[in-house]
Order: C-alpha cells, then structure tokens, then sequence
C-alpha cells in the first residue's frame, strides 16, 4: 500500500508540473500511469519507448503500436486496434525490432492494460517524466539550488526564505517542490521529522495548490514508523479547504490504526483540538 500511495503521489506531482508549465491538457492520467508503470518495473523498455517518442514528428513510438497490434486483451481482440487483418499481425510479429519485447511476460501484461497508447503523441508525458530533469533544467532553477538546500535546514534558516519562496512562480514552486519533495522520501527514516519537511511547508503555505500534495505525501507514509510529530504544527500551512479535510481524515485514520501506540495517542489528541498544526 506504500509503494501504491508513493506511485499516486509522483504521478500527482507530475500532472502538476505539466499544468504548471502550460500543458496538463495534453496529459491523460491513465496514460501517464501507464507509462510510469513502464518507467518503474522494465526502465529499458521504457528508455527505448521514450527516445522513439521524442525523436518521431508526432510523438510516436513504433515498438508499441507494433506491439500492440500482435497483443491480444482477455476478449481476444488486438490491444491497439481492433480489427486488424491476419496479414498486419503476421508482419507486426516479423519485426524484428518487437522480438525482444514481445518474449518478455512483464511487457505482455503491461500491453495488454487499457488504454492502448500506440497512437498516442508520448513527447509530453516524457518531458514532465523528467521531474529531475525540468527541476535543474527549469528557467532560473539552477540559480535556486540554494534555496532547495536552504528549505532542507532547520526551521530557521527555512523561515530565512519565507519571501524569496513566496516570489516563486506556479512553475518554479512546484519544481522546488518536487525537489525537496525527493530529499524527504530519501531520508527513509519518519520517526521524527525529516530534513525538508519544514520547506515542503512553506512552500505549500504560499502556493496552496501544493497544500493537497503534502497531505497526501504524508499519508503515503507508513503509519507503523511515523513520529507523534507528524500530526502537528499544520495550521498556518494548511488553508485550503479540500487540504483541510484530507488532513482530518487522514489524522482520523491514524488514531483507528493499531501499529503505532505513539502516533494513534497523538492523532486522537490533534483531533480534539480545534485544529490540527505544527506549532
């Protein structure tokens, strides 16, 4: 359940980085899923997808439409295109480009999940793959690794860039977020708060169509690990209303939790008081 919540959060994140820039119309959300299932459990099959989206005029990739063509789904049917003659198939199976990938079983199932994305223009969905990528290539981002170490201090020297992060814009908040967003999944250890966290919060305080985003990080946490902190100190930087209610019904679902007698004592405490924050 971790790993699903952690997949939810980056795909999250990354539709909101394609918005940010000016593009999350031509992202379809199942299809980015897609591809991140790709991109996590076979990375070759995926490297070789996204360097034939990226170099094709529409954004195509040759070995899934002819992949596609050759897989069938449970009814039978071909996954990309429904009707193709004996001949199409008989030449998709002879290419020898697909062999490799059409003997492997993981690629198989993965073909055969809906939708099909043979046709699909790929280009925008392996730009904003590139989150590390947009981060440290991102106008004027290069300037702002400072500011990512900074937002990864201690809570003084984060509230030392309380303006500088509220000038950000849409664009660059959610790519500093996204990257001290990664400095905090790598510590690995949630007993107590992590290095960033305190960042992540100013962030989401001045941008909170990011307020949405920490919650659900915190919840991709294990619960069975989680400090009594976690619970605290939200106040000033939750505001907006859906954020607000995710993080009650999260903190509701760690005082009914039984793997952590600390963590279930502290959310019962927080859901007593008028609000719930990190003070």
């Amino acid at each position: 359940p971790r790993q699903v919540k952690r997949f939810l959060n980056a795909l999250l994140v990354r539709q909101t980085i394609a918005e940010a820039r000016g593009f999350g119309d031509l992202i379809e959300r199942p299809v980015l899923a897609k591809l991140m299932l790709a991109e996590r459990f076979q990375p070759e099959f995926y490297n070789h997808v996204a360097t034939q989206a990226m170099k094709d005029r529409n954004g195509r990739s040759a070995v899934v439409r002819v992949l596609e063509l050759t897989e069938e789904d449970a009814n039978g049917q071909p996954t990309g295109k429904p009707g193709q003659t004996p001949k199409a198939k008989a030449q998709a199976i002879g290419h020898e480009e697909t062999a490799k990938w059409r003997e492997d079983e993981w690629t198989s199932r993965w073909l055969a999940l809906q939708p099909a994305i043979g046709g699909k223009d790929l280009r925008p969905y392996v730009f904003v793959a590139r989150d590390k990528g947009l981060i440290a290539d991102s106008a004027g981002i290069s300037g702002q690794a400072a500011l990512i170490d900074k937002l990864c201090g201690n809570r003084i020297v984060v509230s030392s860039v309380d303006a500088e992060v509220a000038e950000l814009t849409p664009v660059d908040a959610g790519a500093v977020f996204a990257a001290v967003r990664e400095r905090v999944l790598a510590v690995g250890s949630f007993e107590s708060a992590p290095s960033g966290i305190d960042g992540l919060s100013i962030v989401a305080k001045h941008h909170p169509r990011l307020q949405c985003e920490i919650v659900s990080l915190l919840g991709s946490l294990d619960a069975g690990k989680l400090g009594p902190w976690v619970v605290r100190g939200w106040n000033d930087t939750i505001t907006e209303q859906k954020a607000r209610d995710d993080l009650k019904a999260l903190i509701q679902s760690w005082a009914t939790q039984d793997n952590n007698d600390l963590l279930k004592l502290a959310a019962s405490t927080s859901l007593s008081a008028p609000r719930h924050g990190r003070s």
